[in-house]
């Protein structure tokens, strides 16, 4: 459950295989690399003595046209177990 959301990193995802258990690596990787940027630490206020300690909460947003869940707060997250501090999140996108 995320109650505030300014204290993730989080990224948009359009891609199907989200919507299971999968996810995509190179995503992983370029959240991780966001993660060890120093001046989104400091927008995250994390203190720069704690840079190499600190690992910051990650979470991909994808689409999940079937979900009926609306967006609210606390945001309904799932881990990614596979990592430390990774979460997914599917939100029905609007239909023309």
């Amino acid at each position: 459950m995320i109650s505030d959301p300014e204290t993730y990193i989080i990224d948009a995802k359009y891609k199907t295989k989200y919507s299971g258990e999968g996810y995509k690596i190179e995503d992983i990787r370029q959240l991780s690399g966001y993660a060890r940027d120093k001046s989104v630490l400091r927008k995250l206020g994390i203190p720069e003595k704690e840079y190499k300690t600190t690992v910051p909460q990650c979470l991909i947003i994808h689409s999940n046209q079937s979900s009926e869940k609306p967006l609210t707060r606390p945001i309904e997250t799932k881990e990614i177990s596979q990592f430390v501090n990774f979460y997914k999140v599917g939100l029905k996108l609007p239909e023309l």
